[in-house]
């Protein structure tokens, strides 16, 4: 599934990723809201989605090429 995703994230050009970027915090800040204000069924879409977001900005950054290796 993971890699499913990586696949669909690196197939996206620099703007569409951005854009995709975009949506995925506006979902996740919903989901947080959500959170304080009613129940959640699921909780296991936060740590979805926050992996979704870092995978989103490693290949961000991987197209910069600003990879810093520790």
């Amino acid at each position: 599934m993971a890699d499913k995703i990586k696949q669909d994230i690196r197939q996206l050009d620099d703007t569409q990723l951005g854009e995709r970027l975009k949506e995925l915090r506006h979902t996740l800040f919903g989901l947080k809201l959500n959170a304080t204000t009613t129940q959640i069924k699921d909780y296991s879409q936060f740590k979805k989605l926050r992996c979704a977001i870092a995978q989103a900005e490693t290949i961000k950054r991987q197209r910069q090429g600003i990879v810093h290796e520790s």
